[in-house]
């Protein structure tokens, strides 16, 4: 049984109001009420294979803001809506659900949109219900408009980052944010960046004592930044390149230490460029204020705890960078 036009309306105007209204005072025990219909939904969805994740918004979500008041209210609006009726054909069971699953996006932008708002201790306070809305945003492939994305950030960095559930909350921002952004499609069987050197870099030569460097360039692969073995490679690979550039990459971080080479400094050394004409050799001092650089890349921050201070520093240059190219300067690990 489809939805109707009225229907739909009905719901569409729910998370309206849902996403406009404070969280009720007294809380009532709506998910126990229905743990039932709960486990029979997460069932179905383990059957059919869904395609939003819809359990990982909705239970924690029936936990933790639904029960209330408001949750005693929808239940009655829904019977009298005639949409209590559950039925036990699983293709009909899936058909309903991917009727439903715009709505289910606009009550998670609604949750978005609602928790931009709030006063810096009720946003550390609603960390960890925003960090589940986030990640089913990101799991579900969903788009958020600029505007929303702008107002968490500003929230984001008035933040309490003292608040046990900031960092877990921030990275999954970050990730969002990124894969909200980026051009490029696909994030699935990507190679490892280190596995081969990057496309070399370019010299351009202006004078006896002045020449452009070019980054050289990692594309469409995946670089771990508190992977021992990735940090090896990399810092190898940087004082020939000085800055390396990664576009269109997964950038991944676990929370570890970083231990890579994020300035350089040389003082009369040697180059060569025989494409020049005429060629040119002779030597150089190299000052270069950052080494990394990450255009249009998705940022996979994992974090369930707070991260080293290097982690902490390029954590907060994330979340404040609003380029497309990011510089991990000096600064970042001063």
């Amino acid at each position: 049984m489809a939805l109707t036009k009225d229907q739909e309306k009905w719901v569409r105007d729910q998370a309206e109001a849902a996403s406009k209204a404070p969280l009720a005072t007294s809380r009532q025990k709506w998910y126990d009420r229905h743990a039932g219909l709960v486990v029979l939904l997460g069932s179905i969805a383990a059957v059919v294979g869904i395609g939003i994740p819809v359990a990982l918004w909705l239970i924690p979500h029936i936990e933790n803001d639904m029960r209330n008041d408001l949750g005693a209210d929808v239940d009655r609006k829904l019977k009298d809506k005639g949409l209590d009726h559950v039925s036990i054909d699983i293709a009909e069971v899936r058909t309903r659900l991917d009727e439903m699953e715009p709505l289910i996006r606009d009550l998670i932008r609604g949750r978005m949109n609602s928790d931009a708002t709030l006063s810096r201790q009720d946003f550390s306070r609603k960390l960890p219900e925003l960090r589940t809305t986030l990640k089913a945003a990101r799991e579900g492939n969903m788009r958020s408009p600029a505007e929303i994305l702008g107002n968490l950030q500003k929230r984001f960095m008035e933040a309490d980052q003292e608040a046990p559930d900031f960092w877990p909350a921030v990275s999954e921002f970050i990730h969002y944010r990124s894969l909200n952004s980026a051009s490029w499609p696909s994030l699935t069987k990507l190679k490892r960046c280190t596995d081969s050197p990057p496309i070399p870099t370019a010299l351009s030569v202006r004078s006896p004592t002045q020449m452009d460097i070019n980054p050289a360039v990692y594309e469409n692969c995946e670089v771990i930044l508190d992977s021992p073995e990735d940090d090896e490679r990399l810092n190898k690979f940087i004082p020939t390149a000085f800055v390396i550039r990664f576009r269109n990459c997964l950038i991944v971080y676990n929370g570890g230490p970083i231990n890579l080479m994020l300035t350089i400094n040389l003082y009369n050394a040697p180059y060569e460029v025989p494409s020049a004409k005429p060629a040119a050799k002779g030597t150089v001092n190299v000052n270069v204020d950052h080494t990394l650089e990450f255009q249009n890349c998705v940022f996979a921050l994992k974090l369930n705890a707070a991260p080293p201070p290097l982690g902490k520093q390029l954590t907060r240059l994330l979340l404040a960078n609003t380029n497309p190219v990011v510089k991990v300067s000096p600064a970042t690990h001063s």
